[in-house]
């Protein structure tokens, strides 16, 4: 496995979006059926607000997920902190940690923008929290 380590800490990767988001899901909190939105159901019965903090050590994370892992599957784990990713891919894909990328082919490309975080907590929630993702490509054609 590989283990693909994003910035420790966000530095000016959307800092301003990110500080902006935490400050209003701090003020607004988890909705409940008292909101709009949710008027018809209410996520507090899944949210896990005091879940276990993954460890920064990939391996490790591989070790405490692995019965988690379906056979005849590619895993990929995305923490707060690293993306691992198989050493092995099918042939015709590839997986990459989009701020590693980032860092070592800067094209100036743009593949998406920024949620407005005022429409729901979870998007102020994720944007504030946001440190990496996953890009897959796979080629046209390829069959897995």
């Amino acid at each position: 496995m590989t283990v693909s380590t994003s910035m420790p800490s966000r530095s000016s990767f959307l800092m301003g979006e990110a500080t902006q988001a935490w400050k209003y899901f701090q003020e607004t909190g988890y909705p409940n059926s008292k909101n709009e939105n949710w008027r018809f159901s209410n996520p507090e019965a899944w949210l896990q607000k005091d879940a276990p903090r993954v460890q920064k050590n990939g391996q490790n994370s591989l070790q405490e997920f692995s019965g988690l892992i379906q056979p005849d599957t590619t895993p990929v784990f995305i923490f707060n902190e690293s993306v691992v990713i198989p050493d092995e891919l099918p042939e015709g894909v590839k997986i990459v940690g989009l701020y590693s990328e980032i860092q070592e082919n800067p094209t100036g490309e743009t593949i998406g923008g920024v949620a407005d975080f005022h429409i729901s907590p979870f998007i102020a929630e994720n944007m504030a929290l946001f440190q990496d993702c996953i890009v897959i490509n796979i080629s046209e054609g390829c069959k897995i």
